[in-house]
């Protein structure tokens, strides 16, 4: 008797390289709801925790250096509350893509989830040191702790932009990101990751012109040494 053996199923080779799947990316409406919950929650706790600092600077105003610096002093909270809403969206989209990534077991290769851990992990550290930093610059008293000297914070921006470009270098490295033509080369998600990208560009651009900014003020407080650091 002749067996006939089954045909192959063709769609193994098909789930052996999911992410380059012509259909729409399969995503768990449970992690995307999840993630949005707790972004927002923590969103809702950072914007009043930032408005009773607010309220409390205003009834405690401090003292801003007579330099010629002042100006840059007034825009330094302005430059930290953006770095903690940009690291929001940032967090929120690694850690949904590492989670859908991890449901459909379809990253694209090891240098995408490495590149996306990494944004993670600097955005996290992004967000709670600039928390600290300006929970130290508006208060008071703690603004004349050394750790919130220009010298200080230009130590961390500095090691805060490294990590931001080694980001988008292994981002970029990883997936054409920057490609018009074949984006992510044909990878799911790809507008999601495209957009992780482009806040890690964003966040490396101001901790460029912070860099430049704090280097300045230091010029400048060199060449006043009678003037009261802020």
């Amino acid at each position: 008797m002749v067996v006939v053996s089954p045909p192959l199923n063709s769609t193994d080779d098909s789930t052996s390289s999911s992410f380059h799947a012509t259909d729409g990316p399969d995503t768990s409406a449970g992690i995307t709801g999840g993630i949005v919950v707790a972004i927002l929650a923590l969103s809702m706790g950072y914007s009043v925790a930032l408005y009773f600092l607010y309220r409390y600077s205003e009834h405690h105003p401090k003292d801003l250096n007579k330099v010629p610096g002042v100006k840059f002093q007034k825009f330094i909270p302005l430059v930290y509350v953006f770095l903690i809403s940009s690291c929001l969206v940032e967090a929120s989209i690694s850690m949904w893509l590492l989670a859908q990534y991890a449901h459909t077991r379809s990253f694209p290769n090891v240098g995408t989830r490495d590149g996306i851990r990494l944004s993670l992990f600097t955005a996290i550290w992004t967000l709670l040191c600039s928390t600290a930093y300006l929970v130290l610059f508006a208060h008071p008293a703690l603004s004349n702790h050394p750790v919130a000297s220009i010298g200080s914070q230009a130590l961390w921006t500095l090691a805060t932009w490294c990590f931001w470009v080694a980001c988008v270098a292994v981002l970029n490295q990883s997936l054409p990101l920057a490609d018009a033509d074949d984006p992510c080369a044909g990878a799911v998600y790809c507008g999601q990751v495209r957009a992780d990208f482009g806040v890690a560009i964003i966040e490396m651009l101001v901790l460029t012109a912070s860099m430049f900014a704090l280097t300045w003020l230091l010029w400048r407080n060199y060449r006043r040494p009678s003037t009261r650091r802020f």
